[in-house]
């Protein structure tokens, strides 16, 4: 139940701690601040891992196959990144 509710919670609290954040920057730095995520390959080569193996944990496990899944692919990108 616990983590349920952290879910929960996180779900809720995440939009509104970011908007808290960048509510005090100028378009400019938001901008580039954008800019530089998109284009880090080693952030998108860790999202799109995150995704994939998530989505292929869930399908196979449920709930636990999900967040193993994360976990590995975290795991492996930071092995990727270290050899790359």
């Amino acid at each position: 139940m616990g983590g349920q509710a952290g879910a929960v919670i996180g779900t809720v609290m995440g939009p509104v701690l970011t908007c808290m954040k960048l509510r005090g920057l100028n378009d400019l730095i938001l901008y580039g601040k954008c800019y530089s995520l998109r284009f880090n390959e080693e952030a998108l080569r860790r999202d799109r891992a995150a995704v994939f193996s998530a989505a292929v944990g869930y399908l196979s496990s449920g709930a636990p196959g999900f967040v193993i899944g994360l976990d590995v692919s975290f795991l492996l990108s930071k092995l990727v990144n270290y050899f790359h």
